[in-house]
């Protein structure tokens, strides 16, 4: 496996919400590469532009047959699913599928913004940020 993090993005401020998206963006993705491509070759690269983190893991065609996997069937593809809804929930895009030579690729691009919070829980997240220092009784 090889990983490329751009020098660029070493020391870069990163919000909680974008650094956790990253980070299971990442791990699905080798996860899904171990499982479904056995001895593959994987390729991460994590590079900041315009205001996203841009995040490509792509694997080689697998060297050697998977394991059958008893737990196949209904909650096949929840790894996807689970991560398309972790990076739009904060404003990002994800691309996933085949590449030419075999292999697989996912791409996402998640947002540096300083207000990225899961959309589901932002109303409750900017109510809590303006109140300051009121807790959830809006007490101070």
């Amino acid at each position: 496996m090889r990983a490329t993090l751009d020098p660029a993005a070493e020391n870069l401020p990163v919000p909680a919400a974008s650094a956790l998206t990253v980070n299971r963006v990442v791990q699905e993705a080798l996860s899904n590469a171990a499982r479904h491509a056995p001895g593959s070759t994987v390729h991460v690269e994590v590079t900041p532009a315009g205001g996203a983190l841009h995040v490509r893991v792509r694997n080689t065609a697998a060297t050697r047959p998977a394991r059958p996997d008893p737990n196949r069937g209904a909650a096949a593809h929840n790894g996807l699913t689970g991560m398309r809804q972790r990076v739009t929930a904060i404003g990002g895009t994800l691309r996933t599928g085949p590449a030419g030579d075999g292999g697989f690729e996912v791409n996402a691009v998640v947002p540096l913004t300083r207000d990225t919070a899961p959309r589901r829980d932002r109303s409750r997240w900017l109510d809590e940020r303006t109140r300051g220092s009121h807790d959830r009784a809006g007490r101070r």
